[in-house]
């Protein structure tokens, strides 16, 4: 299997066919977004920018839904794998990624355009109106409804979708060229205690002004997943010699596909505080 990504790195003419040919493959979408971040990891801006570009072209031609959300993914991943490409730590490349997308988000509802308001809001709205939940209740907004009940599911999946991608990459380029430094990367993962009180202090005055403006929601979403994902990493760590570690993982990444990360934002805000972890990892 290796020899066989070797071969379709080898060349840009091969790292761009293979990106085609994943972004045309139904099923294959997100294996499209991490190859944009591994080109971009593994050989610099420029071709990692023709790649995104390529992966955008299929969607553009056919003039398909999303393709703003799709631009939107594509630049946060391809941000986010020069940063990490610098030696950043990659809680800050996964800021960059998250706050890149939630932007997007947020401008979309904002003005009324794109994907997130013209595809996903409709639908929210049809199904609290066929439900009649607020028929009795006067003044009720149901597209403000809408709005609050449904961007934050929606964000908090087009982001997980970017952030798996952008980790997935690195994944593969340990795999590919340098084994067994992913697991010490990910399991080390930390940050500063400013920028864990920052984000959280921003993120909970976002949330606070959501409920006049909605518009809003995504861009708190997209301040707490950095610090999920260090929860996470507390979470690997704190289990990697536990017999029974498979169960509780599955049961974890359960809790944040039902929106249950919250309290892994607050386990990976205490790692950067107050240093939950003070092992050394060595590579199995």
């Amino acid at each position: 299997m290796n020899d066989r990504i070797h071969w379709c790195l080898a060349t840009p003419s091969r790292t761009w066919i293979t990106a085609l040919i994943l972004t045309l493959v139904p099923g294959f979408g997100w294996l499209a977004y991490g190859w944009i971040a591994l080109i971009t990891l593994r050989f610099g801006a420029t071709q990692g920018f023709i790649t995104g570009c390529i992966v955008c072209v299929p969607s553009a031609l056919m003039q398909a839904a999303g393709i703003d959300a799709l631009i939107a993914i594509v630049i946060g991943l391809w941000i986010s794998a020069l940063v990490l490409g610098e030696r950043i730590a990659m809680p800050y490349a996964i800021t960059a990624l998250s706050l890149v997308i939630g932007s997007w988000a947020a401008s979309s509802l904002f003005f009324d355009q794109g994907s997130m308001a013209k595809l996903w809001v409709p639908e929210v709205t049809r199904a609290i109106e066929s439900t009649g939940a607020f028929q009795n209740l006067e003044n009720i907004d149901v597209k403000l409804m809408s709005n609050i009940t449904g961007i934050r599911q929606i964000s908090v999946v087009i982001i997980l979708m970017a952030i798996t991608a952008l980790i997935f990459a690195r994944w593969w380029q340990a795999r590919l060229f340098n084994p067994g430094g992913f697991q010490t990367e990910f399991l080390t993962q930390d940050g500063s205690s400013i920028w864990a009180i920052a984000l959280m202090g921003i993120s909970f005055l976002v949330m606070q002004l959501s409920v006049e403006h909605p518009w809003i929601i995504p861009l708190g979403i997209a301040l707490q997943l950095p610090l999920m994902v260090i929860g996470l990493s507390v979470v690997h760590f704190w289990l990697r010699q536990k017999p029974q570690r498979i169960p509780l993982l599955v049961l974890t990444y359960v809790m944040i596909v039902l929106g249950l990360h919250w309290p892994f934002t607050l386990l990976g805000a205490a790692q950067c505080i107050i240093k939950l972890k003070r092992e050394r990892i060595t590579p199995d």
